[in-house]
């Protein structure tokens, strides 16, 4: 049985404008869906040995797939509009693995917050 306990981090500057901001997962199964999941409010809900980081609501954005390695990335591009301006985000990355922490569902990666800047 293998484990894979997957990362999240940031893929570029959360300030305004950046088009080609995102978030990227590694360490994840290879070859499987993976979902980042967001929220306006931090969290701390244990789920058997993993943490949900993320408060309620929970919006979830489009899936992406891992490649050979247990990685992908999330597009999360940043208008240029002064209104998104000090909005912060609480996410997490679920990726399905039949022997995932998560009941045999997933694994969930770190908690990973970031606030949009100018």
């Amino acid at each position: 049985m293998a484990w894979w306990v997957p990362a999240a981090s940031g893929v570029g500057l959360p300030r305004l404008g950046n088009a080609t901001f995102g978030m990227r997962v590694t360490n994840g199964r290879p070859f499987s869906f993976a979902s980042y999941n967001l929220s306006f409010l931090p969290g701390s809900i244990p789920f058997g040995t993993c943490t949900l980081h993320i408060g309620q609501p929970i919006f979830s954005m489009p899936g992406v797939f891992t490649d050979a390695f247990g990685a992908a990335t999330t597009p999360f591009p940043i208008p240029l509009h002064p209104s998104f301006a000090g909005l912060s985000f609480y996410g997490q990355y679920l990726v399905f693995d039949s022997a995932g922490a998560l009941f045999g569902l997933g694994s969930l990666s770190n908690g990973l917050s970031f606030t949009i800047g100018n």
